[in-house]
């Protein structure tokens, strides 16, 4: 498209005159203010942008970044790349080229400026916000967050998370970077040759669908935030996090490299050069606070999210769900959701532990088989009260300890388990005495002796039936 310098002059103006109305202007708007004609070669120009020749505006020695900088005195082309290998730009012609294009620049910015609201006009339900579920694992926060969707944002309406066009999810670890989450220059294979091109990150890719879609909620989901160094993944982004009261960042950030990608993908931008949260973009994030992470997170980052808290209490509503039978032994049989509302209250009572510690009734789901339930319980349920909750309990809890005394490894709780039917002794007899087992108990034989046998497996009492 560049055939000869006075073409060359025109698709720099055109350039720029673009960044002014496709960040600025509405469609309505352009069709006011620019002739029929440039509107023809702006469209054409558009689809050519990314094969526009480099180059840099010089006013006093200094780059300049945004035109607003730039008056019709002390500016020269710092470097211009040639048309082509045959051609040479006339330094001189560029910027009398340039110098013509500010009265037109000048004129249409101010009228712009009065008329362009920034914001993009949602109702109620699209008006995003940044939520941080948190709690012990088990409590179901991953499911807090997709009731929270189709009940609170889509006023019922069934969502899969998994296929959902508009759901963007990314898991955070201990090596998760900023350059993972927003973006990072990497070389590209294009052919023959090796490009460098900016590879976006989750965050940019769920902000240029929001700006591609200013009417359609947007969800980023944030999985097990508390993994990775959040300040050091966000960085500049946390200053976006503030938001006003339609929703949207409150202090937009200037951002080079995704404006740039952005810019090349065709996004409209709310402003010049700079990026923002939209107010159809919600920021959902689940944390465990008892996760061994790289940093905690700090009072900062946590007021810009509002904390909703998943309970480890099984209430009468909660009860029948995901409740099954746990089989240690032949004749040694309780619910799962008894056994966690028990554990739970010794933790904080006992072993005055924090509720972080405690267990949700979705730790273990049912797998509809005794010998895989068992297994599970074993490998996570017991390793972990064994490995995570007893070795964080206070110094001077061993009485109130979970196990018995002679425990001295999981090793030993293993080959136990497969022991209890001949009456070895797994859990501490106090422990055991608020496990209320005698309701889901299923009896083959008479109440009483069954009673008594269970007793007998499961603590290692020798003697006869246990009257409580």
């Amino acid at each position: 498209i560049n055939e000869g310098l006075e073409s060359y002059i025109d698709n720099v103006e055109l350039h720029l005159v673009l960044q002014i109305h496709e960040s600025k202007a509405s469609k309505n708007s352009e069709k006011n203010y620019i002739s029929k004609r440039n509107q023809i070669k702006m469209q054409y120009y558009l689809d050519e942008l990314q094969n526009l020749p480099n180059y840099f505006v010089m006013k006093n020695g200094q780059r300049v970044n945004s035109m607003d900088e730039i008056d019709d005195e002390n500016i020269q082309i710092k470097k211009v790349i040639p048309i082509d290998k045959n051609y040479t730009i006339d330094i001189d012609d560029i910027i009398t080229g340039l110098q013509e294009l500010f009265p037109l620049y000048k004129e249409l910015t101010q009228m712009y400026e009065e008329t362009i609201d920034h914001s993009i006009e949602v109702d109620k339900h699209t008006m995003a916000t940044n939520i941080l579920f948190y709690g012990a694992p088990g409590t179901g926060k991953s499911y807090g967050i997709k009731q929270y969707i189709e009940e609170e944002v889509l006023d019922g309406k069934e969502i899969d998370l998994n296929t959902a066009t508009n759901v963007f999810r990314t898991m955070f670890h201990p090596d998760y970077m900023y350059s993972d989450f927003v973006g990072q220059i990497m070389p590209v294979l294009k052919g023959e040759n090796v490009a460098y091109e900016f590879v976006p990150g989750m965050f940019t890719k769920a902000l240029e669908y929001a700006y591609n879609n200013p009417h359609e909620p947007v969800f980023l989901i944030l999985e097990e935030l508390s993994r990775a160094d959040c300040s050091a993944v966000f960085g500049d982004i946390f200053q976006l996090l503030d938001r006003d009261e339609k929703g949207q960042s409150e202090y937009p950030i200037n951002h080079l490299q995704v404006v740039d990608y952005l810019s090349k993908k065709n996004v409209t931008l709310p402003y010049d050069n700079k990026i923002n949260i939209p107010s159809n973009l919600f920021l959902i994030g689940t944390m465990n606070p008892s996760d061994q992470n790289v940093k905690p997170l700090d009072t900062a980052f946590k007021r810009r999210f509002e904390m909703r808290y998943c309970s480890t209490m099984i209430n009468d509503e909660t009860m029948r769900l995901n409740n099954f039978d746990i089989k240690l032994g032949h004749n040694v049989s309780f619910k799962w959701n008894t056994f966690v509302n028990t554990v739970n209250q010794w933790i904080v009572s006992k072993l005055n532990l924090p509720e972080d510690k405690q267990l949700g009734q979705w730790f273990l789901k049912d797998k509809n088989d005794d010998k895989l339930n068992r297994n599970q319980f074993v490998g996570k349920v017991l390793y972990y009260l064994y490995n995570d909750v007893e070795n964080a309990a206070k110094f001077g809890q061993q009485h109130n300890q979970i196990f018995a005394k002679d425990i001295k490894s999981f090793a030993d709780i293993d080959e136990l388990v497969s022991k209890l039917k001949e009456g070895k002794q797994l859990f501490n007899e106090e422990f055991f005495k608020e496990i209320d087992l005698t309701p889901q108990l299923k009896v083959s034989r008479s109440d009483e002796e069954y009673i008594s046998q269970v007793a007998d497996d499961l603590v290692g009492y020798d003697t006869g039936v246990h009257n409580e």
